[in-house]
């Protein structure tokens, strides 16, 4: 997968072709407006399905990891 390439093709559709082509890769209808976030998911869902996802196991530590994850308990959202 080229990701230039596909950039500068998904630069060149308008909001509905890109809406289209949003349907096409995640299975799903968007009503979403934003240009760069359609582009951006677009990408990576493509680049996702080429080159493969997290293994198992990291996508259970990275739910795992959210899961523990609040604004109580970490340390970074502390004002000192």
């Amino acid at each position: 997968m080229n990701i230039t390439k596909e950039l500068a093709a998904l630069k060149q559709l308008g909001m509905n072709d890109l809406r289209a082509r949003y349907a096409k890769v995640f299975g799903e209808t968007t009503r979403a407006g934003n240009r760069e976030f359609l582009t951006k998911r677009i990408l990576w869902r493509m680049q996702s399905k080429a080159e493969g996802t997290l293994s198992e196991r990291a996508l259970r530590r990275a739910e795992e990891l959210a899961d523990e994850a609040t604004p109580f308990n970490i340390s970074f959202f502390v004002i000192h």
